[in-house]
């Protein structure tokens, strides 16, 4: 039931979306699955990345929850990033959130990704607002 599960996200999630080459969905073993989401996901230029966090992103369903958390961590275009970080509260009953907010403070300079990187923790309920409205004003 898992691999059907599986196969239908990741059709759904690709149909529609360009990629450098044509997908042949087989059927995959659930612990593959993330692997050939994000693999195939990274095939996307810029722009249709961005469109993909924005649809799938919005959805809030932990199967593309790896796609989100790929897109702030590793993806090398800072849009994609903010788009992600801008959705990431959608996710907010993941189990790794917050240790993913704190992951990305090891290895992203924060400073790039604001506002967004504030909003995301105070919509996460990390940060109060006022804490917030601290951080703006210090240009944090």
């Amino acid at each position: 039931m898992k691999k059907l599960m599986t196969m239908n996200i990741i059709k759904r999630f690709f149909s529609g979306w360009r990629t450098d080459s044509k997908l042949q969905f087989q059927e995959l073993d659930f612990d593959l699955a993330e692997e050939l989401l994000i693999a195939n996901f990274v095939k996307l230029n810029s722009n249709n990345k961005i469109r993909a966090i924005m649809r799938y992103g919005e959805l809030g369903e932990s199967d593309f929850y790896p796609l989100v958390r790929y897109s702030i961590i590793h993806d090398p275009d800072v849009s994609v990033k903010l788009a992600a970080l801008k959705r990431i509260h959608f996710f907010k009953d993941t189990e790794d959130i917050v240790s993913l907010m704190d992951d990305i403070k090891d290895v992203i300079d924060i400073k790039a990704l604001e506002p967004y990187f504030s909003m995301a923790l105070s919509k996460l309920g990390l940060i109060t607002l006022e804490e917030f409205k601290i951080r703006m004003e210090r240009g944090l």
